[in-house]
């Protein structure tokens, strides 16, 4: 019997429920993020799947950094953990990390 979610049920018969309207899918989810990752949850609790998880490496569009970080996250929110490469007036390089101001130069 094919169930609404387009699994196969795997159990055997169901004497007390032939039509399979209280019978919960125990597979995974068939849909996948915008990047094809799969979603995790088991079918029958998915009515809309969670925000993907998965670790990829974007670009951060403000300094041009990479960093990994959940493939859901928009990267322009991401707070880059890279050091800074921003110099001050007398040319020294910062000594913080990219996303936090830099100190006054000594």
């Amino acid at each position: 019997f094919r169930l609404s979610c387009g699994h196969v049920c795997a159990e055997k018969c169901h004497i007390n429920d032939p039509t399979h309207s209280s019978y919960n899918c125990q597979k995974l989810c068939v849909r996948k993020c915008n990047l094809g990752h799969p979603c995790p949850n088991k079918c029958y609790k998915c009515t809309k799947c969670p925000p993907c998880k998965v670790t990829v490496v974007k670009e951060i569009p403000t300094c041009g950094h990479t960093q990994g970080m959940s493939c859901s996250m928009d990267p322009k929110y991401f707070a880059c953990k890279a050091s800074c490469t921003r110099k001050c007036k007398e040319g020294h390089l910062c000594s913080s990390l990219c996303y936090k101001p830099c100190p006054p130069c000594s």
